[in-house]
């Protein structure tokens, strides 16, 4: 379509509204040769030259024209003048508001306001200038009174900018919007009771009718009320949108205008400059200041609606975040007509190899273009939170457990065939599941999220790039749930000391020892029942949360205090054993830890012996050789404990410098009964008599397996057939008797 074409319209509309304007302008005047009071055409002119630039221009020129061929004819000289001085005044106001900075009023700021008021001044004494003129040069007026038209002249095109042209922009955004041409307001207007609004408007009609019967009684009286009006618009300033504001204050200040300017209802009309001057002078405040407070309050609620979608919006990726998250969770668990509700938590796997590697730019590049794939793939009643990190979660109300997993499967596969092209090469990632799905309306909130957190979790330890489901029967999400549970625990006890350490002795088989052997053992104490946990109940959540290593320090330096503390008890001592995980062996701050702790210690160093297992050991051969050497260098003995559970080669063993090898106690049991189990003990007794090392067999319960220990060469047995574990205390007070 030609661009003309689709103007056409608009330009109409424009030139309808000019003339309208200027029509009603003309009954504000006394006189072919008199200044309108008020230039209602002014306001629409500058409106249009915002809106349509040079266009308008020219339709500004054209509708002046037309004015005064079809409602206020004037001498053909003058004509001239007056399309100039229409046209010329428009140019200078949107020549003022370009350089300010203004905009077409798409966002409503006070500084527009005063943007568009610098404008309607410039419009106002240009016209003005070229206007007095022009009625100067063709003597319609005598050259003396040229002060009091050119302020008369630049008053009336300043009320009609005042006026009109703010409310004719924020119309023209408004129809712009509903027909689809520009973008919705960003902004909620604020939505009152309809009671509000009529209450409104019928105050609005009672304060005109007051002041038209207080004009009929007296004028002076009445001049006195015609102010009350600027109280309803400041009413709709705090109260309403923006846009009833601006509409509200143009009609007022016609309906005040004409009252006042055509002497209806017992008002004086104006009968001079000055009085001409003070009058639209005041009907202009009367108009900017709740213009002025309806531009602020809608600022304030753009800022307020601004840092609350800060608050609830990730800045990376434009998604939801954690607090939107948690407040819709929230709405839709207490929502009392709740349906079945899909809850998942997506974890990207590996990412911190990517930001790593690549850089957190190349990581917040695969984030931002992974949240748009995931969102596209989302149905459209579904919601993509980002978390935090390389975390998302979805929330779908009315699923079924199949669509759920169905849609996750699907999320689960696209995101791994996903590839995102930095700079020389291409970026790849998965992602783990873990899903539930709210059935009643009163679901825990805090549970919910647990159980999701678990399922995610387990989906990433079984291998990640997949999907796990939070059902009450899945095993793997149970124990990840209890093993969580484990971890509160144990820093509960942490915190409040409820850690203690037993005692078992080690004894040896030819009788001959000089001072007690024994092993620190570690028994947890529950607060509610004051039973003792043996390590069996939370050593694998310990060693799976990265726990291991807070509770070795905890046994390392209690161990070493209370032997510090007992000087008698400590020289009894041959060999104090403690065990070590082997999170302990691969963490440098426990390293550091250790050293400075048997630095300062009185205990001898050469009295220690730290066990530690032989997988853990197999696991980091480097780490643990390392360590090894470093604490044998300072006197400390060590033991491979478990011996024989993990090895499918000897080929470590040279490497790890140990004194004992503790055979684990799963073959020690069985060697009465097992052949196999017996070729293992013997297996391992002929590997420590080669190396130079010696053995000791765990879970020696019966005085028949002490025998068959001591035939087979064994020279240290630990188990209930000599002792079971005391603790420390009475281990060492039944030592002394």
């Amino acid at each position: 379509m030609n661009p003309l074409r689709k103007l056409l319209p608009a330009a109409l509309i424009a030139l309808g509204l000019y003339l309208a304007g200027a029509w009603l302008s003309k009954e504000f005047m006394r006189s072919a040769d008199d200044v309108a009071l008020i230039w209602l055409s002014a306001g629409v002119g500058f409106a249009i030259a915002i809106i349509a630039g040079r266009w308008g221009l020219v339709v500004v020129a054209l509708s002046a024209l037309l004015v005064h061929l079809l409602i206020a004819p004037v001498q053909p000289l003058f004509l001239l003048y007056s399309v100039a001085a229409n046209t010329l005044g428009a140019a200078a106001a949107m020549l003022a508001f370009r350089l300010m900075g203004g905009s077409a009023l798409s966002r409503l700021t006070v500084r527009t306001g005063f943007v568009i008021l610098i404008g309607g001044i410039a419009l106002a004494g240009t016209s003005a200038a070229v206007g007095t003129l022009g009625l100067v040069h063709v003597t319609m007026v005598p050259a003396s009174n040229w002060p009091s038209v050119f302020m008369a002249w630049a008053l009336g095109n300043l009320f009609g900018v005042i006026a009109l042209t703010a409310t004719l922009l924020l119309i023209s955004t408004a129809l712009r919007r509903r027909l689809g041409l520009q973008d919705a307001a960003t902004v909620p207007e604020p939505r009152r009771h309809p009671a509000e609004y009529l209450a409104w408007v019928l105050s609005s009609l009672g304060v005109l009718g007051l002041v038209m019967l207080a004009g009929a009684a007296s004028g002076s009286q009445a001049l006195g009320l015609a102010g009350l009006p600027m109280a309803m618009l400041l009413w709709s300033a705090i109260r309403f949108p923006a846009l009833l504001t601006f509409i509200a204050t143009t009609v007022m200040a016609l309906v005040v205008t004409m009252l006042t300017g055509l002497g209806i209802a017992g008002f004086r009309i104006p009968s001079g400059a000055i009085e001409s001057a003070v009058l639209v002078a005041f009907l202009c405040i009367s108009m900017v200041v709740p213009q002025v407070l309806a531009g602020a309050i809608h600022e304030n609620r753009v800022a307020a609606l601004r840092l609350l979608r800060r608050a609830l919006r990730d800045p990376l990726t434009g998604l939801p975040n954690r607090a939107a998250f948690d407040e819709d969770l929230r709405r839709t668990l207490a929502n009392p007509a709740g349906r079945p509700l899909l809850v998942a938590y997506l974890d990207l796997d590996q990412f911190k190899i990517i930001n790593d590697a690549l850089s957190h730019a190349a990581g917040d590049a695969l984030l931002r273009e992974l949240a748009g794939l995931m969102r596209a793939l989302l149905p459209a009643d579904a919601e993509l939170y980002r978390l935090g990190g390389d975390e998302f979660a979805v929330l779908q109300p009315c699923v079924q457990d199949a669509e759920a997993s169905s849609l996750l499967d699907s999320l689960c596969e696209r995101v791994a065939d996903f590839r995102f092209a930095w700079e020389a090469g291409l970026i790849s990632t998965q992602v783990s599941i873990g899903y539930a799905l709210s059935e009643r309306p009163a679901a825990d909130y805090g549970e919910l999220l647990a159980q999701v957190d678990a399922a995610c979790f387990t989906a990433k330890e079984l291998g990640g790039n997949r999907v796990q489901h939070a059902a009450p029967g899945e095993q793997a999400v149970r124990e990840r749930t209890s093993a969580m549970h484990w971890v509160l625990r144990i820093n509960e006890a942490l915190e409040h000391d409820r850690f203690e350490l037993f005692c078992q002795e080690i004894t040896p088989l030819d009788g001959e020892q000089d001072g007690r052997h024994l092993e620190i053992l570690l028994r947890k104490r529950e607060a509610s029942t004051g039973a003792l946990l043996p390590p069996a109940e939370f050593s694998a959540a310990a060693e799976r949360f990265g726990l291991s290593a807070r509770l070795d320090t905890w046994v390392v330096d209690r161990t070493l205090s209370w032997l510090e503390d007992h000087p008698q008890a400590a020289a009894s001592v041959r060999l104090c054993s403690i065990n070590l995980s082997t999170a302990s062996l691969v963490d440098a701050s426990f390293a550091r830890f250790l050293r400075q702790r048997l630095a300062r210690s009185s205990f001898p160093l050469t009295r220690l012996c730290f066990e530690i297992t032989e997988t853990g050991a197999v696991r980091d051969l480097a780490r643990a050789v390392e360590f090894i050497s470093g604490l044998r260098a300072l006197g400390c003995r060590f033991a491979l404990d478990d011996f024989g559970t993990g090895f499918c080669s000897f080929s470590y063993l040279p490497k790890l410098d140990v004194d004992l090898l503790k055979i684990d106690g799963s073959f020690v049991r069985d060697a009465g009964t097992s052949p196999l189990a017996l070729a293992i003990v013997q297996a391992i007794v002929r590997i420590a008599q080669v190396t130079g090392r010696k053995t000791v067999a765990e879970w020696v319960e019966t005085p028949a397996l002490v025998e068959r220990m001591r035939e087979l060469g064994v020279e240290y047995v630990q188990g209930y057939a000599f002792s079971r574990p005391q603790p420390i205390a009475e281990f060492f007070a039944v030592g002394r008797e």
